[in-house]
C-alpha cells in the first residue's frame, strides 16, 4: 500500500506552515481569516496527492502508533429505498473485508440526510471525522452542492454525475431504452412509467430514455404516474388512482422495485393479470425481486457490479492507490422474467 500522505507533505508542496495547512484540513480557515485562494490551493493539492486524516492519530495517539484505522461514511438520504441502503452496506463491508488486517482497521457509520438538503449535514464538512465517503440518493440541489465544495476527503458519489468528483452511474440512456424495448417486445401498446415525485439524476435520465424510446418506436409519449414518495403505500394510492381513471395500460416501467411492489398490489386489486394483461418491467435495487409474484423483471440486474466498482475506487482514493477523479458508467444487463412475457 501507498504510504500515507501527511499534513507536512502537503505543507511541503504548497509552501506554507503545517499549522497554517492543519487549520485548512480540519475546516477552521474561517476563524483564522485565511484568504479564499490560500484555501482552494491547500485543498486542491490534497486532493492531488491523496492526503486523507489520519483520524486514528488524532484520537489514539497514545496507543499502538503502526496501526492505522480508516472511517468511512455511507451518506445517503431517509427518503431512500432501504433495499438500496442495505445493499450499500452489504456491498461496501464486502470490500472492506478484503482489506482489513491487524494493521489496518476500517470503521463504517451511516449518515442521514433529508432529501435535497445535503448541504445542512454538518458531518460532511467536518474534516476529522472521515476518512472517506460514499454518497447516495441525492437530489438535484444536493448535486449543485457538491459540484460547488471542494471536501477535505474523498468521495465517491453513486447514479450521478457531478463534476470534479468520483462517479459511477449507469450508462446514461441505457435503462429506460431497454424498459421500453422489453414492454414492447411483450406486445405493450399503451406504455407507462412510474416513478417519484423526488427526482434523482438515475430517476430522471431513466424517465428521459423511456419517454424518448417510446416516442419513437409507438409515435406517443408514455403515460406519466407519479407517487408521493419511494414509499409502496403511496405508490398503491397513485396506481390505483390511476387505474380507476379507466386510462389504458398494459405495458408499466417502475423506476425503482419499492414502486413495483405498489404496483403490483394495485394492479391484482383492479383485478389485472401480471404478464398477460400488464407487462411490468423494473429496476433491481432490490434483493427481492425473485420473491415478486410472477418474478420481476429488471433492468438493472447488475447493480451489485456499481456498488462494487464504487466501494473499490473509494477504497483505493483513502489507501492513496489512486488520487486522480475517475467517472465511470456501468451497463447494466436485463434479467428477464415472468412479469414481462407476452402479453394475451
Amino acid at each position: 500500500m501507498k504510504k500515507a500522505v501527511t499534513i507536512r507533505s502537503v505543507a511541503e508542496h504548497v509552501g506554507l506552515s503545517i499549522a497554517s495547512v492543519s487549520a485548512i484540513l480540519s475546516n477552521r480557515h474561517v476563524e483564522r481569516r485565511m484568504a479564499p485562494q490560500t484555501v482552494e490551493r491547500v485543498l486542491k493539492v490534497a486532493k492531488e496527492l491523496g492526503y486523507v486524516p489520519n483520524l486514528a492519530g488524532r484520537r489514539l495517539r497514545s496507543l499502538q502508533g503502526d496501526v492505522r484505522q480508516i472511517d468511512l461514511a455511507i451518506i445517503t438520504s431517509y427518503e431512500a429505498p432501504l433495499a438500496l441502503v442495505s445493499q450499500i452496506v452489504k456491498v461496501l463491508q464486502g470490500e472492506v473485508d478484503k482489506l482489513a488486517g491487524p494493521l489496518l482497521q476500517f470503521n463504517l457509520s451511516i449518515e442521514m440526510f433529508h432529501a435535497g438538503s445535503l448541504s445542512q449535514t454538518q458531518a460532511l464538512l467536518d474534516a476529522s471525522r472521515y476518512n472517506g465517503a460514499l454518497i447516495a440518493n441525492t437530489l438535484p440541489a444536493d448535486d449543485e452542492f457538491l459540484a460547488k465544495t471542494r471536501l477535505s476527503y474523498p468521495v465517491v458519489l453513486i447514479g450521478r454525475r457531478v463534476s470534479g468528483c468520483s462517479c459511477i452511474f449507469e450508462t446514461l440512456g441505457h435503462v429506460g431504452r431497454n424498459a421500453a424495448s422489453i414492454l414492447m417486445e411483450a406486445g405493450a401498446k399503451h406504455p407507462a412509467i412510474l416513478y417519484s415525485g423526488m427526482q434523482t439524476q438515475s430517476i430522471a435520465d431513466r424517465i428521459q430514455a423511456f419517454s424518448q424510446e417510446c416516442l419513437s418506436s409507438l409515435d406517443k409519449e408514455p403515460t406519466q404516474i407519479v407517487s408521493e414518495s419511494f414509499d409502496s403505500a403511496a405508490t398503491f394510492e397513485a396506481m390505483r388512482s390511476f387505474l380507476r381513471s379507466g386510462a389504458q395500460l398494459d405495458g408499466l416501467f417502475a423506476t425503482t422495485d419499492s414502486l413495483a411492489a405498489g404496483a403490483y398490489r394495485a394492479l391484482r386489486e383492479a383485478g389485472l393479470q401480471i404478464g398477460s394483461d400488464v407487462a411490468v418491467v423494473s429496476v433491481g435495487d432490490s434483493e427481492f425481486v425473485d420473491f415478486f409474484d410472477p418474478p420481476l423483471t429488471t433492468l438493472v440486474g447488475q447493480n451489485y457490479k456499481l456498488l462494487e466498482r464504487a466501494a473499490t475506487v473509494l477504497l483505493q482514493h483513502v489507501t492513496g492507490t489512486r488520487s486522480e477523479v475517475l467517472q465511470v458508467g456501468i451497463t447494466p444487463l436485463p434479467v428477464i422474467n415472468e412479469s414481462s412475457r407476452l402479453l394475451a
